[in-house]
Order: C-alpha cells, then sequence, then structure tokens
C-alpha cells in the first residue's frame, strides 16, 4: 500500500462501482476518486466520489497527464488497451481471488523492478511501441 499510495497521490484514479464499495464510502485521499459505472447515477455517490461519464480514452486523458486505473476486473479489461504503463504487484505465492487483469505481457515490455521483498515485488511495464 506504500507503494500504491506513492504513485497514485496527486492523481485522479478510476475506479469501478465495487472497488468504490470496497472503500467503505471513503475516498482515498489526495486522489479524484472517480467511479466508472452504469448502475449508479452522481446523487448516489458517496461524498468525495465522482461519477465519470464516459470512459473514452480521449476523455481520461483530458483529466490529467498521468490517471491510475485501480480496478476492477471489468475497469481494467476495458481500459487496459489505452494504458501506457502497468505497475503490478507480483506476489510469489499463490492466493485465492476474485478479480484479474487481463493478460497484457504480449503488449508490454518489463522495464524495471521498484520493489523487491520476499514475498513480493513491484514492476513497471511500459507499452511495446
Amino acid at each position: 500500500l506504500k507503494w500504491f499510495k506513492k504513485l497514485t497521490f496527486g492523481h485522479p484514479i478510476v475506479m469501478g462501482r465495487k472497488t468504490m464499495e470496497s472503500l467503505k464510502g471513503r475516498p482515498l485521499p489526495g486522489r479524484r476518486n472517480l467511479v466508472l459505472t452504469r448502475s449508479m447515477e452522481a446523487e448516489d455517490l458517496p461524498p468525495g466520489f465522482e461519477r465519470l461519464e464516459s470512459s473514452d480514452p480521449a476523455c481520461l486523458r483530458d483529466l490529467a497527464d498521468t490517471v491510475f486505473i485501480i480496478g476492477g476486473a471489468e475497469i481494467f479489461a476495458r481500459l487496459l488497451p489505452h494504458c501506457d504503463e502497468v505497475y503490478l504487484s507480483y506476489v510469489f505465492e499463490s492466493h485465492e481471488g476474485d478479480t484479474f487483469l487481463p493478460p497484457f505481457e504480449d503488449d508490454f515490455t518489463l522495464t524495471e523492478v521498484l520493489d523487491q521483498q520476499p514475498e513480493f515485488e513491484l514492476r513497471r511495464y511500459a507499452r511495446e511501441a
């Protein structure tokens, strides 16, 4: 979480409804918390969250130079084709999970390991030109 905060602080973050709900109504401080959802109107979102009207890449680029996509699975699948970089926490041990990043390795190259710990490493991938 330390790296997540360091990377995303000061930048807009885009998430789906389920990811927003996992935050229990508490937006992440120091970031513009944007929710991409078809099932909720802007006035139904908790304070501190904004409804993102479109997942169009041009609209996302208009938000800021750097925008982070933080989940969930449907949002990753929809927006990953438009991302220039992927920051991935690679956990060495297998764990049960219900949200998965779509395969991306064919389009991206591992460019840097930002942090290496016994249990995980933080990897940065860049889209191949």
